[in-house]
């Protein structure tokens, strides 16, 4: 029997480090980041890190507000405190739907979900993101989870005086 780990290390980028899966596509760079995709493009991971000043920033009160305005009216519109590698991140989870302009409004749609992390630190933003088709987000979902629970983030903060 042969061993096959799990994933493997992305260790190229000095703000940011993580295990993917074997078998996702990428790194794909986009602005700021890295993307990933599933290999049949069901799902797609990615992470960015945007210095302050960069195309990609937004201050983080308004990167919140943002989130919370994302999705539809079934969504619960709160964005959640959580922790991203002991740090605390901004939270929310949002479907969208994409319509087919061939057909009359409604018809024809594609419904996709989104869970969506910001991490601020001194210097800019952190964003993890994971989209997929809703037939697709929670089965591709464990994969995201993994990939959140080995991501080692370089997180700048000044020192505070005593």
């Amino acid at each position: 029997l042969l061993y096959r780990p799990y994933g493997h290390p992305y260790l190229e980028n000095p703000k940011f480090s993580f295990e993917m899966k074997r078998g996702w596509k990428g790194p794909e760079f986009i602005e700021g980041g890295v993307r990933f995709r599933h290999p049949k493009r069901r799902a797609d991971i990615s992470i960015a890190y945007h210095i302050e000043g960069s195309n990609g920033w937004v201050e983080p009160k308004l990167y919140r507000r943002w989130m919370r305005e994302q999705g539809s009216t079934e969504d619960r519109h709160v964005v959640e405190e959580v922790k991203i590698s002991s740090y605390p991140a901004a939270h929310v989870v949002y479907t969208t739907h994409t319509y087919d302009p061939e057909y009359l409004l409604g018809v024809r749609s594609d419904v996709g979900m989104t869970e969506l992390f910001m991490l601020p630190d001194d210097q800019g933003i952190f964003v993890i993101r994971f989209e997929a088709p809703q037939r697709w987000f929670q089965r591709y979902r464990s994969v995201f989870t993994r990939f959140i629970d080995s991501l080692a983030l370089a997180v700048y903060s000044e020192p505070v005086e005593q």
